[in-house]
């Protein structure tokens, strides 16, 4: 931060500002305040999204919505020109070299596959709208909550090139819904294909007997902002800091001081696995101080539908103990849902050993925290 003091027309102002310059923004403040009484004449805030443009030659440049005029100091005003993120209305950011809200707005959307898990895997908060009553249908009745919205919590991506849809990210979502004076279980699961296609998969499920009462499927895209097409939008905060966890250490603080903490598991970098195309995700929402302190136990849950089985329904489970000495063992264990409340069975036991370090692409485990 820089604070200067000047001397215009008679009136004295003190000037501040500060700036932060990093490859796709500048987070810029700067503020105009009257010595005598405190009271704001100027104030602005960014980020100011970078654009590259030709070298401006034999001119000097001001930004184009700037009017200066010698013969008035800026006058003590309520208005601060405010970052226009997402959801900000305007048609063209203030101080931007022609740049419209539209462009703006890129940097949040997620229009393919590889934005959608880059920014998964590297910790950030990804959320979804999905209106699959206008994606094409598989003969299923249209239900009526087919328009929905949320955030990814915990996904499994599968990198198999031998598989014929190839690359495919999972996520899904149950809640209990009133449904007609009952008691209901909607399960929504999402499958993003590399090329931009998206399955929407819907069940409608008794709390009580598990039997499944309604279903529906919608094959969806992408949603692209310069065609306008595609029914399916991923969004993400460009602007929210997330912070990479290097030692068990820094774990156990964050979940102490009440962080937003996430972890990915690459699960081919991980020893004891023959597994060789998955990576799994989530957020450690519940978790257990064990042994003094010295060990953290952390369940991430994922419910999918799982046609491969005389089940339906089925919940993944991932067990992580994390251990002062920077070891983690993941256990997998799915609990197949049937039909039939007294029908289901626990599928085989799987375990992972990964290293809790520096880094996380060789060892296979990422671990994340939001300030």
């Amino acid at each position: 931060m820089q604070m200067i003091s000047a001397l215009v027309h008679s009136h004295k102002l003190r000037i501040e500002t500060s700036a932060t310059l990093d490859t796709r923004s500048l987070q810029w403040q700067e503020g105009w305040f009257k010595v005598s009484d405190g009271s704001v004449s100027l104030a602005t805030e960014g980020p100011y999204i970078m654009k590259k443009v030709q070298k401006i030659k034999n001119t000097n440049y001001r930004p184009h919505n700037i009017k200066l005029k010698s013969s008035k100091v800026p006058q003590p005003s309520n208005n601060v020109v405010r970052r226009q993120g997402h959801g900000h209305s305007g048609n063209q950011l203030p101080f931007s070299d022609g740049i419209s809200a539209n462009q703006h707005s890129k940097i949040w959307n997620l229009e393919t596959f590889d934005d959608i898990t880059d920014k998964l895997t590297s910790g950030r908060s990804v959320y979804v709208v999905v209106d699959a009553t206008t994606c094409s249908k598989s003969g299923y009745p249209v239900p009526n909550r087919f328009h929905f919205g949320m955030h990814i919590d915990n996904f499994e991506i599968s990198l198999d090139k031998r598989k014929f849809h190839g690359d495919l990210l999972k996520f899904s979502a149950m809640k209990k819904v009133l449904y007609k004076s009952d008691i209901k279980d909607i399960l929504r699961e999402v499958k993003v294909y590399r090329d931009g296609t998206v399955v929407v998969d819907y069940y409608i499920m008794d709390s009580f007997s598990n039997h499944v009462t309604q279903q529906a499927m919608a094959v969806c895209r992408i949603y692209n902002s310069q065609t306008k097409d595609g029914h399916v939008k991923f969004t993400s905060d460009p602007f929210k800091l997330v912070k990479s966890v290097k030692s068990f250490g820094s774990l156990r603080a964050s979940l102490k001081k009440g962080r937003d903490s996430r972890m990915v598991v690459d699960l081919t970098k991980c020893s004891h696995t023959l597994d060789k195309t998955t990576i799994i995700g989530g957020t450690l929402k519940d978790y257990d101080f064990l042994n003094s302190g010295n060990t953290i136990a952390a369940t991430i849950e994922r419910i999918y539908s799982n046609m491969d089985t005389e089940s339906i329904i089925t919940s993944k489970n991932a067990f992580a103990l994390f251990s002062i000495n920077n070891r983690m063992t993941l256990t997998l264990k799915s609990r197949n849902i049937s039909k039939n409340s007294s029908d289901f069975f626990l599928d085989k036991t799987i375990q992972h050993r990964c290293i809790i370090g520096k880094d996380s692409k060789k060892n296979g485990l990422a671990l994340f925290y939001s300030p």
